[in-house]
């Protein structure tokens, strides 16, 4: 009978008997690791903090070599993460060196070297290259170096780097293979690709691939000679040239358990145009099923062109008005099509529409309450301070502290109506899919940080008590997350019990932008209900956004979750370079960094990178700032969004008003015209 095992090495091969296999994600010249489930005892915790080799095997076939370097805490179980050993080394080895027509396995063997690699390389053409290293991560060596040659990269037994042509044909069922969907997009193909370079006495050298007059620019920092930028431009054609954009098929488990990213199968489905072999891109095993990924989508010019900038943060300048030669997709108004009239912002919907006459908020006149969204509304009032706004606001935060939990959480979302006994009940099910047992990061933030303001305008303590209390539930959760990835932010989330110690950085930015509103009202020595101070919490999270979740000025944006990339358990969004998590993370930057809060480092020159960043890749759009950057991909849309045009807004008057006020006087127009006449 087929089954799963989990082994670790330990003098020898031993299995780990309690251990239930989650998944194993494998990418194409990219990401890999793999998970699997652990009961939470004694014995497991000591087990998993220990950097253990592990395989995993099906039917007695290794399918997965790495090493155990995460795990995610939850009150019954361990989710071990195991990455790819040779990637991770290769990501924390440096390199440096010139090297000039000199072949490919040659330069690829030195970073081996350098990254400390004990096995020989398994295979790398001879192509001649040149490219300059200068204190350059290994892995991004080796990827440049693929490139060059027109190669994928990947390993074998968890020792042996690659650098070939990966993968065979194999058999592959089609008939019993499902699949959603599928999209083409031809509207980014170039006929022509120049990347421009310096050569090693620091003349500018071109290369070209392609002709015609539809051309994409790139540069490139680390290739110093004609030849080799030659190279890197037709394989940067080939990359955005494709039409096609992903399918996936899924299969039975003993269907695709012997298939592997380069790997090619035949594929016949006519209802999704597909008919013909199909290179695999990504391949995601799990227990009873396997995800197939082929023809998937190319980069597009835009993503391409971000790639590219990571490798020198100079090479562009990044301004309010964007990258010059950064194209944007999305087309201008269309001519003709009729404006509506512009309003100026106003209350009167909010406090008609989405506040009861009892102080309860809802998150639209037919919806539940939200903690969240009451939070938002409450600050709204308190800051506008129109006639009577401050008082409405006050009986607002007044019922949400009746209905604040004993741990200082609140649920996400409650019916508006009392129940028999005058109580609100938390919902029974959140889109009929989850429990409405949860309580989530930014609904205690945003109500604290509302009460705090409210105490601090008011030169009172009405909340303080309250506060404190939600400032301890978030200190629980911060604790969850440092003990499962040893960083200061906080968890995003609890959900029937068990804390979900994944972070999200917009998250952690209004937790942030609460601590430092609660210190303001109550002063700098102020503590949780536990006794924790709010000032070493805040500093942690401030510290750790500005570390982890940023990506340096080679990326210029905070990633949106941490670890980077990993999924809380209720699905959200886990795209990067997102418009709300640059203005939040850049908000709550400027403001703890110019606080009298901060007792570590200042790291606010990230602002105004981040919003420079941001405002360049959502360029074009009539005014709004989009989620995140559409490039054409099937899953992506071209939606703009009142609230984060708002929030980029503020990020932007907050960090530099004279700098961004142009922006910000278009984005204020948008506001304007997308409000109705009551608001």
């Amino acid at each position: 009978m087929a089954r799963w095992k989990v082994e670790y090495y330990s003098g020898g091969w031993v299995q780990k008997t309690d251990a239930v296999v989650r998944e194993i994600v494998e990418e194409l010249s990219g990401h890999e690791e793999a998970a699997f489930l652990l009961p939470n005892t004694s014995a497991n915790r000591s087990f998993v903090a220990a950097d253990y080799i592990v395989r995993i095997r099906f039917d007695d076939v290794d399918r997965f070599i790495g090493v155990l370097y995460g795990v995610e805490y939850s009150v019954k179980a361990l989710r071990c993460l195991v990455y790819n050993g040779v990637y991770e080394l290769l990501k924390r080895r440096v390199v440096s060196g010139s090297y000039v027509n000199m072949p490919a396995n040659v330069v690829a063997n030195n970073v081996r070297v350098a990254a400390g690699l004990a096995y020989p390389l398994g295979s790398c053409p001879t192509t001649p290259i040149s490219v300059n290293f200068d204190q350059t991560l290994c892995f991004d060596a080796i990827e440049l170096i693929a490139q060059l040659v027109n190669r994928d990269y990947w390993t074998q037994n968890g020792t042996v780097l690659y650098i070939g042509i990966r993968g065979a044909g194999k058999s592959f069922d089609g008939t019993i293979a499902n699949a959603s969907s599928r999209g083409v997009d031809r509207c980014k193909k170039r006929d022509k690709v120049h990347v421009r370079g310096v050569d090693s006495d620091g003349n500018q050298i071109l290369g070209v691939a392609g002709t015609g007059d539809n051309v994409a620019v790139f540069w490139n920092s680390n290739v110093s000679t004609v030849a080799s930028l030659n190279a890197l431009a037709a394989q940067k054609l080939a990359e955005i040239n494709s039409d096609d954009s992903s399918v996936v098929l899924t299969c039975p488990i003993t269907s695709g358990i012997h298939l592997y990213p380069g790997d090619s199968i035949s594929v016949s489905k006519p209802e999704f145009n597909l008919s013909g072999s199909y290179r695999i891109k990504k391949v995601t095993k799990r227990r009873k099923t396997v995800e197939v990924e082929v023809s998937r989508h190319k980069k597009t010019t835009e993503e391409v062109l971000e790639e590219l900038l990571k490798e020198s943060p100079s090479i562009f300048s990044f301004t309010s008005q964007g990258v010059e030669s950064m194209a944007r997709i999305k087309p201008s108004l269309i001519s003709g099509a009729s404006i509506k009239a512009s309003f100026d912002l106003s209350t009167k919907y909010l406090k008609e529409a989405c506040v009861l006459p009892t102080g309860v908020t809802v998150a639209s006149p037919t919806g539940n309450m939200n903690s969240y969204e009451g939070g938002y509304m409450a600050l709204a009032l308190i800051v506008k301070n129109g006639a009577g706004e401050r008082d409405l606001a006050r009986d607002i935060l007044d019922k949400w502290a009746e209905i604040q939990n004993t741990d200082g959480s609140w649920y996400q979302q409650y019916n508006p109506y009392l129940n028999a006994d005058g109580l609100h009940d938390r919902v029974e099910s959140i889109g009929g899919e989850y429990s409405g047992d949860l309580k989530v990061d930014s609904g205690a933030a945003l109500l604290a940080w509302a009460m705090a303001e409210y105490d601090k305008v008011t030169s009172g303590t009405r909340y303080q008590t309250v506060v404190r209390k939600a400032l301890q539930f978030l200190r629980e959760l911060q604790y969850a997350h440092t003990v499962a990835y040893g960083t200061g932010l906080i968890s995003n989330l609890v959900y029937e019990g068990t804390v979900d110690t994944v972070a999200l950085a917009a998250d952690c930015a209004e937790c942030l932008l609460a601590m430092s509103k609660a210190m303001d009202a109550y002063g700098g020595a102020l503590t949780t209900s536990g006794g924790y101070s709010v000032k070493s919490m805040a500093n942690d999270v401030y510290y750790s956004m500005c570390v982890f979740s940023w990506q340096g000025d080679s990326g210029r944006y905070y990633a949106t979750s941490y670890p980077v990339g990993v999924q809380t358990e209720i699905p959200f969004t886990y795209k990067e370079k997102i418009s709300y998590t640059a203005a939040l993370c850049a908000w709550a930057n400027y403001v703890f960094a110019n606080s009298g809060h901060r007792t570590t480092g200042d790291y606010s020159s990230q602002c105004e990178k981040a919003l420079d960043f941001i405002n360049t890749l959502t360029a074009g759009q009539w005014g709004g700032q989009m989620y995140c950057p559409y490039v054409g991909n099937a899953d992506e849309t071209q939606d703009e969004y009142a609230g984060y045009t708002a929030l980029m807004t503020i990020a932007m008057n907050t960090v530099n008003p004279s700098k961004y006020a142009a922006m910000i006087t278009k984005s204020v127009a948008l506001l304007r015209w997308m409000a109705l006449g009551d608001g």
